[in-house]
């Protein structure tokens, strides 16, 4: 990331205190930047940002609300953002890198792809309340989505397609396919793993989805950092599951997939 107007808004972010049910500063940010890309987005009672209303486009998602360590804004003002080659963290606080990174990756995105529907929810850390509350009224438009990316897991080459609980996020293994092909073909090194709740939890019954990791670690801790090296690949691995999966509308042949993959194998590379 070497844009620095990139790493300001980044930073403009990590300064933003917004623990759960108390995210309306991150709100006003998210809508300022819609506005200046002249994306359009509705914001309901919970304060969920979101436009889930373009038919057979596919969805990326993150969540406003974070865990600070400290209770009380007036703590939280006193922190100080420490940036260290590629690393930002906090004099031993919580910077709420989940999920900002996540809140950066698809501002990122909607830049180069206005037309897809996403969604920024609230309350996530508390139970997916926000999530909840757009599926209220709205499943008719959530049935019309055709795939969902969400980009709220730690570390650096996660990929969620089911949680420890046994909750699948797609049952499309095309879909599944066309992901880790997007990662294998470049270079990226995500690979599939088990996750915990997100708001995937609630999508999942209307269409396939998958969490992604998103370049911050030591969640809901006062180690807590973001890796911008890792957040930039992240950025880069939704551009090519888009690219895949939406614009160009691949349509991987499983056979062939495998085939290669054990040649590769074989080959040692």
């Amino acid at each position: 990331m070497n844009n620095a107007c990139e790493i300001e808004n980044l930073l403009e972010l990590f300064k933003i205190y917004s623990p759960s049910k108390k995210e309306h500063p991150t709100v006003h940010y998210i809508i300022k930047k819609l506005e200046e890309m002249k994306v359009s987005y509705k914001v309901d009672f919970l304060g969920n940002v979101y436009n889930i209303f373009n038919k057979d486009k596919p969805v990326i998602m993150a969540h406003m609300d974070s865990v600070p360590y400290m209770k009380e804004k007036s703590i939280f003002k006193k922190r100080n953002i420490i940036i260290e080659e590629n690393i930002i963290k906090s004099n031993g606080f919580n910077i709420g890198a989940d999920d900002k990174c996540g809140i950066w990756i698809c501002l990122e995105l909607l830049k180069k792809y206005p037309d897809i529907n996403f969604m920024f929810t609230t309350e996530e850390e508390i139970g997916s309340n926000g999530a909840k509350f757009i599926e209220q009224g709205n499943s008719k438009y959530l049935e019309n989505i055709n795939f969902g990316l969400s980009f709220d897991r730690k570390g650096n080459r996660d990929i969620i397609f089911s949680t420890t609980k046994g909750n699948l996020y797609s049952t499309d293994d095309m879909f599944c396919h066309n992901i880790l092909m997007a990662s294998y073909e470049n270079g990226l090194g995500f690979r599939e793993t088990k996750g915990s709740f997100c708001d995937c939890d609630i999508f999942s019954g209307y269409f396939n989805c998958v969490n992604i990791s998103s370049g911050y670690y030591n969640p809901h801790t006062k180690k807590e950092y973001c890796n911008i090296d890792d957040m930039k690949k992240t950025l880069s691995f939704g551009e090519e599951i888009l690219k895949r999966l939406y614009d160009k509308k691949y349509n991987v042949d499983l056979i062939k997939f495998h085939e290669k993959l054990v040649e590769k194998i074989q080959k040692g590379e």
